[in-house]
């Protein structure tokens, strides 16, 4: 008697179950930390002008790069607002249904091959090579115009199978096919590997066929691709042409014209590793094991748990529904997988097709972030050619489906060791902004703030502008860029044209612009465990601890655009609280930022009250330079010794902070109102420290 597990009843049982193991691997992978992810890179940009500007905003965003892209975000942001939490269950939704359109597409160019496109599939919803996922806002509108361009092939392969609604099914192929070519560049040359699937199809269809790939399939074919590729030449005629070229320039093609030979002699290696990292590299990248201090004790023994049992149960699956017998003949196996080399030869055609775009704008490809956006477009031919050579191996299916497992389940440990750095970012990212509303109640709008490049992975200046923006001006009425955050190093020759005063500060937002001044700037500085601190140009010009291009910015700082309360017309700052939820715990950074207000405003009863609290938490300052307010403070307030001790404490850490000492001093002395007890300390700290007078 045959088992139960070959029989067909349970093959189309676990057919029908399989759309609910690829959604297993998708929140198995991707689920663990959805309730403890943001929004990042260009999610907040884009996020904060649908919410604030509305469909015009986004037109405006998208004009000048991808404006039929655009298009999706102004229905999918209309109906899912800005919520963090929906936008991620939504991108791993979009990545189950692309994983879906891949499925029935395989299950249809290879229809007795079930057990390859089940394996296919699977390795495309966690493929190891991309690690972003979490940017949801963002991706999960790569994964529409990739579920987009699946679905026409998959229409256009069914309306071969299925030749008594060829006109309609072909027509619908024909509607989606120019919304993945008008929408973005990504999976544009994937465009091509469609007359060859039309190939394969008809070669299998066809009833005079012969073994192999037939001549008459292949004029066939040619004619049927000739709608496709009319739609093709169009969509590159406009994107080349008609809408040139704003943000990547392609500099291979004025290279091969201007040096051909040795220019092609230098992409055929690029062409190659690109390639080898996309698939083979990616593999070999799910099994790299986290470096020591990567993640905690306790994120490391779910990063375990979780590799295991998505390993665990994603090789009962495929062992059990691909009906594989535990006996294995090398004989059957050569007649039976010859077939196999059709999907390695697709997948390899389409890993050197997909990086064309990049290859021609001179963009690296990488597994790390930010470049590895990129391998996008080379998953579809990775997990083909992947499949197919492990359908080559001639073993028996049930430890190839095993061996497939393993990789299953490291990939999906992977993308969880990937949310852990996502959820730190989020963490510090949070941090920020609600340490800035407590240090900087009120802002004056064109404000810049300057700072270095913040120990943030997932975010730059360009990011963090827009929910500066969202918390200082959340109406944004009338719709103008009020502030905006900027890293001197890299600015300096663009929106900074030059550190000097009184100079015009703009920068271009695409859907807005800010405008500001050289003479109203506020330069902070962030390292956590450390506090955000806004630095104070008098004493901070002699602290080496912060980098020198920051340093040498801050003559043209300062902290008057800061004010105890809101601008006149404008709300309290505030985190959006379907952004950020309930506000963080009032630690040692809480007071911290109250004290340096306070100690700005020349209160300084608040400020040595506020250090009174802070000392007595049981925290601590995680930099030296914490001790300044409290330091001054309690020596406006006769507390001299407190003073004295504060900072006899900030040098002991390091003789770096002597000059800042120094400087702190010599305003206390000339600030502070004169007393026994202050003639008595000064000289007495001056000398301590070796401070020169002043």
């Amino acid at each position: 008697m045959k088992s139960i597990f070959q029989g067909r009843s349970a093959s189309s049982l676990f057919s029908k179950l399989y759309p609910l193991f690829l959604l297993f691997l998708c929140i198995a992978a991707y689920g663990p930390f959805l309730t403890r992810l943001g929004f990042y890179w260009d999610d907040f940009p884009i996020s904060w002008i649908a919410s604030t500007m509305g469909g015009e905003g986004l037109a405006r965003y998208f004009s000048t790069n991808r404006p039929v892209w655009g298009l999706f975000y102004r229905v999918t942001t209309a109906v899912f607002g800005s919520t963090p939490l929906v936008w991620h269950v939504f991108a791993l939704l979009m990545r189950w249904v692309t994983g879906l359109a891949l499925w029935v597409l395989l299950r249809q160019i290879w229809r007795e091959k079930t057990q390859f496109a089940a394996w296919a599939a699977a390795l495309f919803v966690i493929y190891p090579g991309f690690s972003q996922q979490s940017i949801a806002f963002l991706y999960s509108h790569f994964f529409i115009v990739l579920t987009i361009f699946l679905l026409s092939l998959y229409f256009t392969v069914l309306s071969i199978r299925r030749p008594h609604r060829f006109w309609p099914l072909t027509v619908a192929a024909l509607v989606l096919a120019p919304i993945n070519l008008f929408s973005m560049e990504y999976f544009f040359l994937l465009e091509l590997l469609r007359p060859v699937i039309i190939w394969l199809v008809l070669a299998d269809c066809l009833p005079d066929r012969k073994p192999g790939l037939s001549g008459t399939a292949l004029a066939r074919a040619a004619r049927l691709s000739l709608p496709y590729l009319a739609v093709f030449l169009g969509a590159a005629y406009w994107r080349s042409v008609l809408f040139g070229f704003h943000t990547y320039e392609p500099a291979l093609a004025s290279r091969l014209v201007s040096e051909p030979v040795q220019t092609i002699l230098g992409l055929i290696p690029l062409v190659l590793r690109d390639v080898w990292l996309a698939s083979g590299g990616a593999v070999i990248h799910a099994f790299t094991l986290p470096a020591a201090g990567e993640m905690t004790a306790a994120h490391m023994q779910r990063y375990w748990m979780i590799t295991a049992a998505g390993g665990l149960i994603a090789a009962l699956y495929l062992i059990i529904s691909g009906k594989a017998a535990f006996s294995f003949r090398l004989r059957t196996w050569k007649l039976e997988q010859s077939w196999a080399w059709q999907p390695v030869a697709l997948g390899i055609l389409a890993l050197f097709v997909a990086g064309g775009p990049f290859w021609l704008t001179d963009l690296p490809i990488s597994l790390n972030f930010p470049n590895d956006r990129f391998t996008l477009s080379f998953m579809f031919g990775a997990v083909l050619a992947i499949a197919g050579l492990l359908a080559l191996i001639p073993l028996p299916n049930w430890s190839k489906a095993a061996a497939l497992s393993v990789l299953i389940g490291f990939s999906i440990g992977l993308q969880y060791r990937n949310a852990v750095t996502y959820n730190v970012d989020w963490s510090s990212q949070r941090s920020l902004f609600w340490q800035m509303t407590w240090r900087m109640p009120g802002l004056e709008p064109g404000t810049a703030l300057l700072t270095s490049e913040l120990p943030l992975k997932y975010y730059t200046d360009n990011s963090l502008s827009a929910p500066l923006n969202w918390i200082y001006d959340p109406q944004n009425d009338p719709q103008r860029m009020k502030y905006i955050i900027l890293y001197p190093s890299i600015r300096k020759s663009g929106s900074l044209k030059s550190f000097q005063q009184n100079q015009p500060i703009e920068h271009d937002y695409l859907a807005t612009t800010f405008y500001g001044n050289t003479s109203q700037m506020v330069a902070f500085y962030y390292q956590p465990p450390g506090c955000l601190r806004v630095l104070d140009p008098e004493i901070e010009i002699l602290n080496w601890m912060i980098p020198q291009y920051l340093r040498e910015s801050l003559p043209f700082t300062s902290l008057d655009p800061i004010r105890a309360a809101p601008p006149e017309n404008q709300p309290e700052p505030q985190l959006p609280a379907h952004i950020y939820g309930a506000e963080i715990a009032h630690n040692w950074c809480y007071y911290y930022q109250k004290a340096d207000l306070a100690r700005q405003l020349g209160d300084w009863e608040t400020a040595a009250a506020l250090g009174d609290q802070a000392f007595a938490l049981g925290d601590y300052p995680n930099d030296p330079i914490e001790r300044f307010p409290f330091i001054e403070a309690y020596a406006h307030t006769g507390n001299w010794e407190r003073a004295a001790s504060l900072s006899r404490e900030a040098y002991e850490i390091t003789h770096a902070m002597q000059q800042p000492l120094c400087r702190l001093w010599q305003r206390i002395d000339r600030e502070a109102p004169p007393s026994e007890e202050k003639e008595a300390a000064l000289p007495a700290i001056q000398a301590e420290f070796a401070c020169s007078p002043d």
